[in-house]
């Protein structure tokens, strides 16, 4: 309670305001770049993460240990995180292989059904065409196809072999499970820990998560 300046009284509500708004006042992000400044920063944040698991009971410290990027998105909106020119945002739909396979038109000796033409008109209708609700945070939606059943490191590496070039992925150092680091997935505004699923997340065929990408400078490994 100290830490975040909260009554003892303070519920969950006031926590979470709380910690957002002192985390966006001393997130590196918005710290000076010296590495002191960014020292002091990181320090600082570490107490507000452990304060905030403490009163709430969460595991904020695992989802954010080791990735700036999740870091930032864990304190930052998708939003803010444009303005503030340091990440670029992309928006996914996300396709469930099983839906798609129920909706394709059955093969047939003259029409067989290969999965770019039975993607085709699902994906269309899926992804707004019809509608022209395809533009989102992040720019014209992407469709990406995968399995509830995937995990979301699974997802972070289909994802990279499909748009990496285009993400600015490649060339960039790997983590530990051979994924590029920088960049991470938010979906109903929580970073997505690579060793779920996406079941786990509730994540239903047709919605749209984003990729959240951490710019690379000259100076700063990402």
């Amino acid at each position: 309670h100290l830490v975040l300046g909260l009554d003892l009284e303070a519920g969950p509500a006031e926590v979470k305001a709380r910690y957002r708004k002192l985390a966006k006042m001393y997130h590196p992000d918005v710290q000076p770049q010296e590495e002191a400044s960014q020292r002091a920063a990181s320090a600082k944040m570490a107490e507000l993460v452990q304060a905030y698991d403490a009163l709430m009971g969460d595991d904020l410290a695992s989802r954010v240990q080791g990735s700036a990027v999740a870091s930032s998105c864990e304190t930052f909106t998708l939003e803010e995180l444009v303005e503030g020119g340091l990440h670029d945002v992309h928006a996914v739909r996300f396709l469930d292989e099983e839906v798609i396979a129920s909706q394709a038109p059955k093969a047939t000796e003259d029409s067989p059904s290969t999965a770019s033409t039975a993607l085709s008109p699902v994906a269309d209708r899926i992804l707004g065409v019809e509608d022209g609700d395809d533009e989102h945070l992040g720019g014209p939606l992407v469709p990406h196809v995968a399995h509830q059943d995937d995990s979301i490191l699974d997802l972070k590496r289909s994802l990279e072999a499909a748009y990496g070039k285009e993400w600015a992925l490649s060339g960039r150092r790997r983590d530990r499970q051979g994924v590029s680091s920088g960049f991470e997935l938010v979906f109903s505004e929580r970073v997505m820990s690579y060793h779920l699923f996406l079941h786990d997340y509730g994540l239903k065929h047709g919605d749209v998560f984003h990729v959240v990408v951490r710019r690379r400078t000259e100076t700063e490994p990402v």
